[in-house]
């Protein structure tokens, strides 16, 4: 099966911020490094947290609707604030994206994360580091957002893009039409841009709803 460039760049970034544990063996009595990579049981934590964002922002998109709405309320449920949940299904949006652009880097998030693996490798349940992450990750979203989240605001317009210019969003979208799509692999030949940067540059597009993605990774202008 061929791997495409954009996963052996989100590979290539997960194996180089995954914590290193270090295990008692004969290897290391003799003097030896006896090292094992957490990449994998990384991955399989961020996963976990994506898809326990994901069904969070379900629910709110489900509440959301006012006519969901009426019939909870009508089935004995508590007064919903449809404008509330609209809201907080946006943020959720908004902090899977941040998520994802902050996961395997120098950033806090990396490193709470790598804690996380540390943890269900010496015998933690994953689902109770998952459980206390995503607690986290609500109770202080800054650790996702750092200066892009306002405690009066929320989440500000800027969010996540500190490193992303305004610029490179340009050369991708003057690359793109309406009537044809461009595979992933060919946005990233045309513009020169990292691999990583161009992913993270297309999910923020998406959201904006600049850009749509077709099966197989192909992008075009909304």
């Amino acid at each position: 099966r061929r791997i495409s460039t954009e996963a052996l760049a989100e590979l290539a970034d997960l194996i180089r911020s995954a914590p290193r544990y270090e295990e008692p063996s004969l290897l290391s009595a003799m003097g030896f490094d006896s090292f094992e990579n957490l990449a994998l049981i990384k991955a399989d934590l961020q996963a976990a947290i994506k898809a326990q964002f994901n069904k969070s922002k379900r629910l709110f998109d489900t509440v959301s609707k006012q006519a969901n709405s009426d019939t909870l309320q009508g089935a004995g449920a508590a007064i919903i604030d449809t404008v509330k949940s609209q809201e907080n299904a946006a943020s959720i949006e908004r902090v899977m994206l941040c998520f994802d652009l902050h996961k395997n880097g120098d950033t806090e998030l990396s490193k709470l994360l790598n804690e996380g693996a540390i943890a269900i490798r010496e015998g933690t349940k994953k689902s109770k580091v998952v459980k206390d992450l995503e607690r986290t990750l609500v109770e202080f979203p800054q650790i996702i957002l750092g200066n892009a989240y306002d405690v009066k605001q929320g989440v500000s317009d800027t969010l996540c893009e500190p490193n992303l210019s305004v610029d490179s969003k340009k050369v991708i979208l003057d690359r793109l039409c309406s009537n044809e799509a461009k595979s992933f692999d060919l946005i990233c030949s045309d513009t020169g841009i990292p691999p990583g940067e161009v992913s993270s540059l297309l999910l923020m597009l998406e959201l904006e709803g600049a850009v749509r993605q077709l099966p197989g990774m192909n992008y075009l202008l909304a």
